[in-house]
């Protein structure tokens, strides 16, 4: 039910307005080819004039191309099936299949490297590149090569995809709660105290289809983290006024997700200097929602006569200006095929592990009872240079929900969230959006 993702960004939310910013740092320039990074061992990417440089035989090489230098005319050639480029050490151009063709980045040597430009050194061989400013990360994706492994290969994610319509297909009463337990770092005199704040909330609401409607009550004990920042001279009024304003917390939502639309309500957005009687709209492009394939990326796939149907869809359109979807998709997209599932006869069970430094592993399980799904539970665990951070488990039934997600950012933070929903049948038809007349702010990035 589409409902869980909701679910889990109020948790987040609440997490999100105490994670101190900086928490994470970027890794330089990174590579991806078909979901996968490559590896330079002594001589990295190189970002010049705003242009990408790799070094050639590696990247030819992981595109399947045999590679030769021809050390007098300082001349790179690279041939893959009936196609042959050509590159010369200080020459904007390149030549394909004997056809010159304008750039404006030169080959060149530096360190006994040499260098191309990795954007014109893989369109040369068909294959799409994006950049993602955000990541500094080079995406390529050769369509064709992913395209043959598509056809005929996704029935038992056919068979999930037939449960999630039937869940989608009617109009349910939503119970729920959730707990948040958080330890947060207070440096002082004496040392860090890693200190408690406690929240616990109820739910309520209704989901149809692809849409969802929330209401969220409850409260957050941050007593011991202000009697620690006052111990450490660090109080301020604004902790004072944050603590006590979340001692009532009150939220409402909106999910859209045939809009791919999130609207949110709530008092305590005033913290942040937000306008407390407004709904704030996220679009899912804009957010972190849109950098793993899971719960929301199955609901979509659901519209679908078919799993490869979206499938072969979603790789035609993917955004190559995120690196992170296009490596968690791609994934996914090796990872459940048939030959990739386990049986053993209650179960059905796939695992997909990126083995990258910053990635995510993630483990799908689906209930069954002969060729039917009746639930499943979805394990992902997130690294950031090769220490897994956090673990998000999804668990589903046809009445039940659950997710547990827990975060470790050493030395600053940990997170317990745990929350369960429940499903009766329903006649409340969710909306769509607020009610007209409403003031709606979109939030960008």
């Amino acid at each position: 039910m589409k409902i869980k993702k909701q679910f889990f960004v109020i948790g987040l939310l609440l997490a999100l307005l105490l994670i101190p910013t900086g928490a994470f740092a970027g890794q330089g320039i990174s590579i991806q080819l078909n979901g996968s990074d490559m590896h330079f061992v002594d001589a990295k990417p190189i970002n010049q004039n705003s242009r990408v440089y790799v070094p050639f035989r590696v990247v030819f090489e992981n595109m399947d191309a045999s590679v030769d230098y021809e050390d007098g005319s300082r001349t790179i050639t690279a041939i893959k099936g009936d196609t042959t480029v050509k590159f010369v050490v200080g020459n904007p151009n390149i030549t394909v299949n004997g056809q010159t063709i304008k750039t404006d980045a030169a080959s060149f040597i530096r360190g006994s490297r040499t260098y191309v430009p990795v954007r014109f050194a893989a369109q040369s061989l068909g294959i799409k590149v994006g950049w993602d400013q955000a990541e500094q990360s080079v995406v390529m994706v050769d369509r064709a090569q992913m395209e043959q492994m598509i056809p005929g290969a996704y029935h038992t994610m056919d068979a999930f995809m037939e449960y999630l319509r039937e869940q989608k297909a009617q109009t349910l009463n939503v119970n729920g709660d959730m707990n948040l337990d958080m330890k947060l770092a207070v440096k002082g005199k004496n040392g860090v105290k890693h200190v408690p704040v406690t929240g616990a909330f109820d739910l309520t609401g209704s989901s149809k289809g692809n849409l969802s409607n929330l209401n969220l009550s409850g409260s957050m004990d941050m007593d011991a983290y202000q009697k620690a920042l006052k111990e450490a001279g660090k109080l301020r009024d604004e902790d004072v006024h944050t603590a006590e304003a979340m001692k009532n917390v009150q939220m409402k939502l909106i999910a859209n997700g045939d809009l791919q639309k999130v609207y949110l309500k709530s008092p305590v957005f005033a913290l942040n200097g937000l306008d407390a009687k407004a709904w704030y709209q996220m679009n899912q492009e804009d957010t972190q929602m849109q950098e793993s394939f899971g719960p929301d990326a199955f609901q979509r796939a659901a519209d679908y006569d078919s799993f490869e149907t979206f499938v072969t869809r979603e790789l035609a359109t993917l955004p190559l200006e995120n690196a992170k979807y296009c490596k968690a998709f791609l994934s996914a997209m090796e990872g459940y095929r048939d030959i990739h599932f386990v049986d053993n006869g209650s179960e059905k069970r796939a695992v997909i592990a990126q083995g990258d430094q910053s990635a995510e592993d993630v483990v799908l399980t689906l209930k069954t009872a002969g060729n039917r799904v009746n639930g499943y539970e979805q394990k992902t665990i997130t690294y950031v240079k090769g220490v897994p951070i956090s673990t998000l488990t999804v668990n589903g039934d046809r009445n039940t929900e659950s997710v547990h997600m827990t975060m470790n950012i050493a030395g600053t933070m940990t997170v317990d969230f745990k929350g369960t929903m429940h499903y009766t049948s329903g006649s409340q038809i969710p909306v769509g959006m607020p009610p007209a007349g409403e003031k709606v702010v979109v939030l960008q990035n």
